[in-house]
């Protein structure tokens, strides 16, 4: 459990070295409310792969389309079809339901590669092309269906459970991502526009015009507590104000810090922002996605 505190709340004008009792801290506490079984019973694990170096993956690598494959434009585009990977390995090696989804349960980087690469080329197609510049798969709908037709085809159904911002709150997000991540389904993120995604790009960390897989989620609670005494205090109030996520991106670990920032309806087109917000919101414009896909 991490806890950040932030002094000087109260007109006292109390200080951390030098307090004049009673005054009011502010400590932000972070507590796990839902993760994969994976992430539950071994922390960091998520699809097992074999022979991936030095570094044990999170998940396949969409670079590997590169490396292994030689297929450039697979690298650019191939994010939807590793989401896709992700989930039918993941039941595959934690569901007995998921057995008979692959032929080898745990991959190696090779096969994985393959079989990502067969569904980027026969299930999840990119639905954007332009010459010489592909854009890859922007709609959740295909991602679906392509997951939808794998699965049927090995006599295994799944349903689909969807949400869209521009109507629903970040916490109806977050509780959309714990009710799929307590039926131990990974949950699909899909990021059009966003600016504070975008802003992970200096960090190394791509989360913008792609879609990753969201294993565990964390909710920020804000305490606000009056410390009467040098040993003694006591809570005025509790309130969640955020939310961050772990994803599998790239084949790597690493966290959203914000919910809320990241489920802010944004617009494509910096160029007439308050204008274009004003028509986004009137027509509840929606630039982020969320889906899960429960084995029945």
């Amino acid at each position: 459990m991490a806890v950040q505190r932030t002094y000087n709340k109260s007109s006292s004008g109390a200080v951390e070295n030098n307090p004049v009792y009673p005054y009011t801290v502010e400590d932000i506490e972070e507590l796990p409310v839902a993760e994969l079984k994976t992430e539950r019973e071994n922390p960091g694990t998520f699809v097992a792969i074999a022979d991936t170096g030095n570094n044990d993956s999170y998940g396949g690598d969409q670079t590997w389309y590169q490396t292994i494959l030689n297929k450039p434009d697979m690298n650019k585009t191939g994010c939807g079809s590793i989401a896709a990977a992700n989930i039918i390995y993941y039941y595959a090696q934690t569901c007995d339901s998921g057995r008979n989804l692959v032929s080898a349960q745990f991959p190696t980087q090779i096969e994985y590669t393959d079989f990502a690469a067969n569904i980027y080329c026969r299930y999840i197609k990119q639905t954007v092309k332009f010459p010489n510049h592909p854009l890859g798969v922007w709609s959740v709908k295909a991602v679906s269906s392509g997951l939808k037709k794998y699965f049927r085809q090995r006599k295994t159904f799944i349903k689909k459970h969807l949400l869209k911002n521009g109507i629903y709150s970040f916490k109806d997000a977050a509780e959309f991502i714990k009710e799929g991540l307590d039926k131990n389904c990974p949950v699909v993120l899909h990021v059009l526009f966003s600016k504070y995604a975008k802003s992970f790009y200096d960090k190394g960390i791509m989360t913008h015009l792609h879609f990753v897989t969201i294993t565990r989620l964390v909710e920020k609670v804000k305490i606000t507590k009056e410390i009467t005494d040098i040993d003694e205090e006591k809570t005025l109030k509790r309130e969640v104000v955020d939310y961050s996520l772990t994803i599998s991106t790239w084949g790597r670990r690493t966290e959203i810090p914000s919910l809320k920032e990241l489920w802010k309806v944004n617009t494509p087109l910096s160029a007439f922002k308050k204008f274009l917000h004003s028509i986004a919101s009137l027509f509840r414009f929606k630039n982020i996605y969320l889906a899960y896909y429960e084995l029945l």
